[in-house]
């Protein structure tokens, strides 16, 4: 206020919060803060003025879109509620989708709109495990999980021809949501997740020890943010351990 009143600024809210005021102010007395400090001082300043003013020409706020946190992994026991699903579906198509779904977010950690994509030609077998060439945006190979691989060899025998999870038209819109608005899944049983599918798999291979460059790798993922997966994952207070983070396992 007393920097206002030095300037001939009326001390009325519309008069001292303006966007001109605020960047003035800034400019010639926060030279002496750093460029974070004045920044976060700036959009206080900002904030005060939106909210005490009617007339002045703010611009809206900026809006910023933070990364979902990843989604919780399934449970021993919900993965095996969800297999015992699979078979009571009333139709084949209905089997076959629910099936697919499961053998390639468990076993390859897909996401959602990879899996429409996947054929039986798709899969092969390499150096003794079966692996699959992911098409689309993050195309990679991704070997199998030991425990999917004889599930998804059979669904690639059942379904030598077109896409593993069943036909669908180019035109129809969402198809993964519309197959799988039609599972009939009790309401004691959990929900189906892709997202979940494809963190239960994430925890499975970190927790198995995989390094996080071939993590990366074979999730096709470019940007790790791994926070809300450390919960799950395991921690092992060793000499081994210690002799890694501190370089002297060589």
């Amino acid at each position: 206020m007393h920097w206002l009143s030095a300037q001939d600024v009326p001390l009325e809210a519309e008069a001292v919060f303006t966007p001109e005021n605020v960047e003035w102010y800034c400019a010639t007395q926060l030279q002496h803060l750093g460029e974070h400090s004045r920044s976060t001082k700036r959009g206080a300043l900002r904030q005060i003025g939106r909210a005490s003013t009617r007339r002045a020409a703010w611009s809206p706020p900026d809006t910023r879109f933070t990364k979902p946190l990843a989604a919780e992994p399934y449970s021993t026991d919900e993965r095996r509620g969800l297999r015992c699903l699979v078979p009571v579906q009333p139709t084949e198509a209905r089997r076959r989708f629910f099936a697919g779904v499961l053998g390639l977010g468990f076993g390859f950690g897909l996401r959602g709109v990879e899996m429409r994509y996947m054929h039986a030609t798709d899969l092969f077998e390499r150096r003794g495990a079966l692996h699959l060439r992911v098409r689309g945006e993050y195309a990679r190979t991704v070997p199998a999980r030991a425990a999917l691989t004889q599930s998804l060899l059979q669904l690639a025998l059942e379904y030598p021809e077109g896409p593993l999870l069943g036909p669908y038209r180019d035109e129809q819109k969402a198809p993964m949501s519309r197959m799988k608005a039609r599972l009939i899944i009790p309401d004691n049983a959990p929900a189906l997740s892709l997202r979940r599918l494809r963190t239960s798999w994430m925890v499975d291979v970190l927790n198995d020890g995989v390094p996080l460059g071939d993590f990366a790798a074979a999730a096709g993922a470019t940007d790790l943010r791994l926070g809300s997966l450390l919960p799950h994952l395991h921690r092992k207070d060793t000499a081994a351990v210690i002799a890694q983070l501190t370089g002297t396992n060589r």
